[in-house]
C-alpha cells in the first residue's frame, strides 16, 4: 500500500527529470511525454480515489491551463510548457500545482534578469514586451497566435537564440521540488492528494 501512495510522487519525478532535460537541451517539451503523463494522472486518480481524485486531478490541469494560457497567447511559454503544466497538474493537483507555478515563474524571472545582464538584450526585450502587449490587445482579431514566437524575434540582430530562450519546464520543475522541500521542512506530509 506503501508503494501505491508513492506512485504519484515518482512519476512527478521522472517527469519532471525528463521534461527538464528535454527543455534545458532542445527548448522543446514532447507530446511523447505530456500525454502520457496527463492521461495516467486522470486514470491514477480515478482508480484510487474514484470520482473526487478525477475532480481534483481535472482541477490542477484546467489551474495549469487558466495559469498559462495568456502568457501562451502573448508569446511568453510554448504549448509544451503548457502541456507539460496541464500534465504534472493531473499528479498534483491544484493545491500542489499553484504554488509550484509560483515559484518557478519567480525562477523565470530571475533566470531572464540574468540572460539580460548576460546578453546586453534590452533593446531587444523591449521590442518583445512591446510585441507581446500588441499581442494581447489584438487577441480575437486577425493577428495569428500559432505563429512560432522565436520566428518573430528573428528580427532581432542577435543571431545565437539559444542565448535567448528560456527553458520554463525546467524551471517549472524547481518550482516542484521547491514545493515539495517547503512542505516537507515545515512538516507537512509530501503526499500529493489528501486522503
Amino acid at each position: 500500500m506503501q508503494f501505491i501512495e508513492n506512485i504519484p510522487l515518482i512519476v512527478i519525478a521522472v517527469c519532471a527529470v525528463c521534461g527538464s532535460v528535454s527543455d534545458i537541451r532542445n527548448f522543446k517539451v514532447y507530446n511523447a511525454l505530456t500525454f502520457p503523463c496527463f492521461f495516467a494522472g486522470i486514470l491514477y486518480h480515478s482508480a484510487t480515489l474514484g470520482w473526487g481524485g478525477l475532480g481534483y486531478s481535472l482541477g490542477g490541469s484546467l489551474l495549469g491551463l487558466a495559469v498559462l494560457i495568456i502568457p501562451y497567447l502573448m508569446g511568453g511559454v510554448g504549448a509544451g510548457d503548457v502541456k507539460f503544466v496541464m500534465a504534472i497538474g493531473t499528479w498534483l493537483g491544484p493545491n500542489l500545482l499553484l504554488p509550484s507555478i509560483v515559484i518557478g515563474s519567480i525562477a523565470t524571472g530571475l533566470y531572464s534578469l540574468v540572460l539580460l545582464t548576460k546578453t546586453g538584450g534590452l533593446r531587444e526585450t523591449w521590442f518583445n514586451i512591446q510585441l507581446m502587449c500588441l499581442r494581447l490587445a489584438v487577441i480575437g482579431k486577425s493577428l495569428r497566435f500559432d505563429d512560432d514566437f522565436e520566428t518573430v524575434q528573428q528580427v532581432s540582430r542577435n543571431e545565437n537564440r539559444r542565448d535567448r530562450l528560456i527553458p520554463f519546464s525546467a524551471l517549472f520543475s524547481l518550482g516542484i521540488v521547491a514545493t515539495f522541500v517547503i512542505a516537507w521542512i515545515s512538516g507537512g506530509e509530501l503526499k500529493v492528494f489528501g486522503k
